[in-house]
């Protein structure tokens, strides 16, 4: 059994793509300054600063990988949204960009809870599975 790792919120997935591209960047700013600055300086040998940037570019790899990953999951949900239309495309933004529940996606758009959860149920949003984030992340 594949276990299925959904977005929770798209604003959340949003939030995590900028908080890794700021680490990512941090990261690459750190192992400058530790090859440029701090050897450069000398105020660390060069096999200390060495040692430090391929421990930090081991860092950014790994971050970079999962930056990528979230980023193509937001871009195929951009996409997924894109191709829809009317009631299945206000239903799907309403639940998964803004997180309302089915009950009040109905009051807001003035359609019973059963006929906007039938029309949720049609909805396939994307996933990662599981094995592609050890595969290419970890």
């Amino acid at each position: 059994m594949s276990l299925q790792l959904q977005f929770e919120s798209y604003v959340d997935l949003c939030r995590e793509i900028a908080i890794l591209e700021d680490t990512v960047f941090s990261l690459q700013k750190e192992a400058e300054f530790w090859w440029v600055g701090g050897h450069g300086f000398r105020l660390v040998t060069m096999d200390n600063a060495a040692e430090r940037v391929e421990k930090l570019n081991k860092k950014i790899n790994t971050y970079q990988k999962l930056l990528d990953l979230k980023v193509r999951l937001k871009e195929s949900i951009d996409k997924h949204l894109s191709k829809m239309k009317g009631l299945e495309y206000k239903v799907a933004y309403l639940r998964f960009v803004e997180r309302k529940s089915l009950k009040t996606i109905a009051e807001e758009l003035d359609y019973s809870y059963d006929h906007i959860r039938r029309v949720s149920s049609r909805i396939k949003m994307p996933h990662i599975s599981h094995s592609a984030i050890e595969q290419n992340v970890i």
